[in-house]
């Protein structure tokens, strides 16, 4: 999957900066919007509340995934001292953990102000994220993967992180796979993220515009697609500044 800014490869992971290209794409019309109920693959949901299923994350899976924390906290590390380089480190623990328990059909030790039904209703999109493989022939379930990653982070902190410390929130949009109302081509963006105040609710938002977008997410389901998929977000990044006079 590549986000704008950066890219990833099918699992949650760290975004790189991409490199200059060059744009050499056609704006023919593609298919009708897909609404994320068409989108978004079925997901099964624990039978009673408070219950924990296991979901079959492997071992190597869990060390990826710890292998990437380690260097989201070497990134904060740069601004050790200060008082949010700790609340940033604070609270990528409390994710991280809550994550990986889960994944491995443990309860989280979790703070009291965090619920456990909220961050549950997301682990099964996380977790066929994380065992994606050679099978995929589409990547229409990635979109559906992602919005619950997104989600089950913005849990974490809306509940876990003072609101004087929380600058905003960042949610992903209802549709996938749209043509934003403020774009008179016929380019599609397959994930929008955009930003609430902290008290907004958790919950997938309403957007269809580039001038409310913060980035944006192509999703691939082959990583030799990664070229086209930059190219992609080159042409949506230079529309969303174009609707963003500020």
């Amino acid at each position: 999957m590549v986000q704008g800014g950066g890219t990833t490869h099918q699992s949650p992971g760290i975004n790189r900066a991409a490199p200059p290209i060059q744009m050499n794409l056609d704006d023919s019309q593609t298919p009708e919007d897909v609404s994320s109920s068409k989108t978004t693959p079925s997901k099964s949901r624990t039978a009673q509340a408070g219950s924990v299923q296991s979901y079959g994350t492997t071992e190597k899976q869990r060390d990826r995934e710890k292998s990437d924390v380690n260097e989201v906290l070497a990134i904060v590390k740069l601004t050790a001292g200060s008082r949010n380089a700790a609340v940033a480190t604070g609270s990528i623990e409390t994710i991280t953990s809550a994550m990986e328990q889960l994944l491995a059909g443990k309860l989280p030790d979790i703070e009291r102000e965090l619920s456990l039904g909220d961050l549950q209703q997301h682990i099964p999109g996380i977790a066929q994220w994380t065992n994606v493989g050679l099978e995929m022939k589409s990547e229409r379930p990635l979109y559906g993967y992602f919005s619950d990653f997104d989600l089950f982070v913005a849990h974490c902190l809306s509940a876990s992180t003072a609101k004087d410390n929380l600058a905003r929130l960042v949610l992903s949009v209802k549709n996938y796979d749209f043509k934003p109302d403020d774009s008179n081509v016929g380019r599609r963006v397959d994930v929008e993220l955009t930003t609430h105040s902290p008290d907004a609710a958790v919950e997938s938002c309403h957007s269809r515009s580039y001038a409310d977008m913060l980035c944006n997410v192509e999703a691939k389901w082959k990583c030799n697609m990664d070229e086209d998929a930059l190219k992609q977000l080159l042409i949506y990044s230079t529309n969303m500044y174009a609707q963003q006079l500020n």
